[in-house]
C-alpha cells in the first residue's frame, strides 16, 4: 500500500471517529446496555434444632436486587420435608404467599432493593440426629447477571436428648466478717433444660470450700443432700421437661473472717441420661467478707389477743411480736411493758424458751421486762405472750400498753422499737338475788318452798337521785330456780320489782333471820300494780350485790 492511500485510509478513520463522537453527544442517543438484574436469596432458620415430635421453625428468607436492572415478576419457591406445613403469619413484607404451593410473588423488585418475608414452618415427627432441609428458590423474568445466587438452604437436625444448662442466680456474694447467720450466704443454684426432651431429674454436686459448713438453713426440704464432705451433694428426682427449671436455694455456711477476704464455691448438675452438651453444666460464685450493716431490733406489734373488753378478774393475753433486722446481731435485747396499778401479771413465762421475763418495780410503778442475751440475725421471729389479769378499781375505758424493745448494740433505727396494744376495761359489778314464794310467811327462803318465775314482771334498777326511764338496766327471774343475774355499771341504785297485774301475792316481810336467805324488798305500793323496791344498794366494780325477793300469798 503507497504512502498516500495511508494517508487517505487515516484521514477517514479520523472523520468516523468524529461522526461517532458527534451522534453520542446528540439527545436521545444510544448508550452502552445497563447492567443486568440479579436476584440473591438468604435463609435462616430458629431454632436450628427440634426434638423428636417435631415442631414450629421460623424461617427468614431476604431477598436482595444486586444488579443494575429491576427484577421484574419476582417470585419464591419454598421446598420443604415431606409432612411440613406453612403457616403464612403476618410478617410477609410485601409478599403475596400462597401456603398450600409453598410459593411467594413479589412483583418487581427494583435494582438495589432488598426486602425480607418471615414464615414458620412445622416440622413433623423425626429421630435423633436425622437432618432435614428446607430450601428457598428465587426466580424473576428479568435477565439476570447470574442465578447461582438464588437458592438458599437451611439445615434442622432432630434432638433427643436433654441439655441442662447450670447458672447462680440472686447471690448478693456478701458475707459479714463476724460469723453467725451473718456469715451465711444465698445464692440460687439453677439447672435450665434448654434440650429438646424431659431430664429425669437433676444431681447439684458443689465444690466448698474447706472452713464452709451447713447450718440450720442450708437445706432446702425440697431436694436429698449430702453435706458430709467438702463436695456436696443434692439430687431430686423430679422431671425436667423441655424449657424448664429446677433450682436449689443455696445457704452455705462460713466461719468469722477478714474483711476483703473470698470464698469460692463451684457448681455443677447433671442427670442421669445423655445430654447435647456438658459445656454448660457448671459454673463458679464467689462469697466475700464485709461489714455488715447495723443490726436492727424492730418492735413491730403490741396486740391484746382475742379480745375487744374485759372485766374485773378476767385474764387476758397481751402478745408482742419483734424481730431483729439489718446485717449485725443484737445483744442484751430487753423488751418493758409498763403496767397500770391495777394490772398484774398471772404468768411470766412468754412461751419462748429464749426469753426470760421478771416483774420489776414497786406497786404503783411495776413493769414486765423480758430480755435475751444474743439476738442473731436469720433467727426466727419473736412473739412472746403475757399473761395478765385486770383487778376491780380500773379505770372504764380503753386500757392500753407500750411495748418498747431496746438493745446494748447499735440500732440502725429507734423509730420501730414501740409499738401498743389496747382492750377495752368495763367496769361494772353484778346485782343477784333469788325471787321465790314464801308459803309459810316466814320471811325466810325455805328449801322446800317454789321459786317465782311467772309472778314477776321486771326488775328495774335504778341509779340513786334519779328517775325510771325507758333504758333502765333490767333483770328477770329464770324459770330453774328463780334467780337473776344483771351487770351494772358501779354505782348506787334502788331495785324496784314489779308483779304481774293482778297476781295473789304481795311482798313478804324484809330482813327477817339470815340475811342470806331472806327478803330485801323493804317497801311496796301494794294493789293491783303492786311494786316494790329495795333499799338503797352500792353496786362495786367486779362486785356481785344481792337483792333477794320473796313473795307470800294474799289468801
Amino acid at each position: 500500500m503507497g504512502t498516500g492511500t495511508l494517508r487517505a485510509l487515516r484521514a477517514g478513520s479520523l472523520a468516523t471517529a468524529v461522526v461517532a463522537s458527534l451522534l453520542t453527544a446528540l439527545p436521545g442517543a444510544a448508550t452502552a446496555a445497563p447492567n443486568p438484574a440479579d436476584v440473591v436469596v438468604g435463609l435462616t432458620t430458629d431454632p436450628g434444632e427440634v426434638g423428636p415430635a417435631g415442631g414450629r421453625v421460623r424461617l427468614t428468607v431476604p431477598v436482595r436486587n444486586a444488579g443494575g436492572s429491576e427484577a421484574t415478576d419476582t417470585t419464591l419457591k419454598l421446598t420443604l420435608p415431606s409432612g411440613a406445613t406453612l403457616d403464612l403469619g403476618d410478617s410477609l413484607g410485601g409478599w403475596t404467599c400462597d401456603a398450600t404451593a409453598a410459593k411467594c410473588r413479589y412483583g418487581t423488585l427494583p435494582a438495589g432493593a432488598d426486602t425480607a418475608l418471615v414464615l414458620n414452618v412445622t416440622l413433623p415427627a423425626g429421630t435423633d440426629g436425622h437432618q432435614t432441609t428446607v430450601t428457598a428458590t428465587a426466580s424473576t423474568r428479568s435477565r439476570e447477571s447470574s442465578t447461582t445466587n438464588n437458592t438458599a438452604s437451611a439445615t434442622v437436625e432432630y434432638v433427643a436428648k436433654p441439655d441442662l444448662a447450670f447458672s447462680w442466680e440472686f447471690g448478693s456474694g456478701e458475707i459479714s466478717y463476724l460469723g453467725g447467720n451473718g456469715s451465711r450466704g444465698f445464692v440460687q443454684a439453677r439447672a435450665t433444660n434448654i434440650g429438646t426432651t424431659p431430664a429425669p431429674g437433676a444431681r447439684f454436686t458443689f465444690q466448698m470450700p474447706p472452713d464452709a459448713f451447713a447450718g440450720a438453713s442450708t437445706t432446702d426440704p425440697e431436694w436429698n443432700c449430702d453435706f458430709s464432705t467438702s463436695t456436696w451433694v443434692c439430687t431430686n428426682d423430679r422431671e425436667i421437661p423441655a424449657g424448664g427449671i429446677a433450682y436449689l436455694n443455696f445457704y452455705p455456711y462460713f466461719p468469722a473472717g477478714t474483711v476483703g477476704d473470698t470464698r469460692t464455691v463451684t457448681g455443677s448438675v447433671s442427670t442421669s441420661v445423655p445430654e447435647r452438651s456438658l459445656a454448660n453444666n457448671s459454673g463458679a460464685t464467689t462469697f466475700t467478707y464485709v461489714v455488715p450493716t447495723t443490726g436492727d431490733v424492730d418492735l413491730y406489734g403490741a396486740d391484746v389477743v382475742g379480745r375487744v373488753d374485759v372485766r374485773a378478774g378476767e385474764e387476758f393475753e397481751l402478745a408482742v411480736a419483734l424481730g431483729v433486722r439489718g446485717g449485725s446481731p443484737s445483744e442484751n435485747v430487753a423488751v418493758r411493758v409498763p403496767l397500770p396499778a391495777t394490772v398484774e401479771p398471772t404468768s411470766l413465762d412468754p412461751g419462748d424458751a429464749n426469753w426470760t421475763c421478771r416483774l420489776d418495780g414497786a406497786a404503783d410503778d411495776r413493769s414486765i421486762e423480758c430480755t435475751r442475751p444474743f439476738w442473731d440475725i436469720g433467727t426466727d421471729e419473736a412473739h412472746l405472750h403475757l399473761k395478765l389479769k385486770a383487778n376491780p378499781g380500773t379505770t372504764d375505758g380503753p386500757l392500753s400498753f407500750t411495748a418498747t424493745a431496746s438493745a446494748t448494740t447499735p440500732e440502725a433505727s429507734l423509730d420501730n422499737n414501740t409499738a401498743t396494744g389496747s382492750v377495752t376495761y368495763v367496769a361494772e359489778g353484778v346485782i343477784t338475788g333469788h325471787a321465790w314464794i314464801d308459803t309459810d310467811r316466814d320471811g325466810q327462803r325455805d328449801a322446800d318452798e317454789p321459786n317465782a318465775y311467772g309472778k314477776i314482771g321486771k326488775i328495774e334498777f335504778v341509779l340513786e337521785g334519779t328517775q325510771p326511764s325507758w333504758d333502765v338496766p333490767r333483770g328477770y327471774p329464770n324459770d330453774s330456780d328463780g334467780t337473776y343475774f344483771t351487770r351494772l355499771k358501779p354505782g348506787r341504785y334502788v331495785a324496784n320489782v314489779y308483779l304481774q297485774d293482778g297476781v295473789p301475792y304481795s311482798f313478804t316481810t324484809p330482813d327477817v333471820g339470815d340475811d342470806a336467805t331472806d327478803s330485801d324488798v323493804i317497801g311496796s305500793t301494794g294493789g293491783y300494780y303492786n311494786r316494790g323496791w329495795s333499799a338503797v344498794v352500792e353496786v362495786k366494780d367486779g362486785g356481785e350485790t344481792v337483792v333477794d325477793i320473796g313473795l307470800a300469798p294474799t289468801a
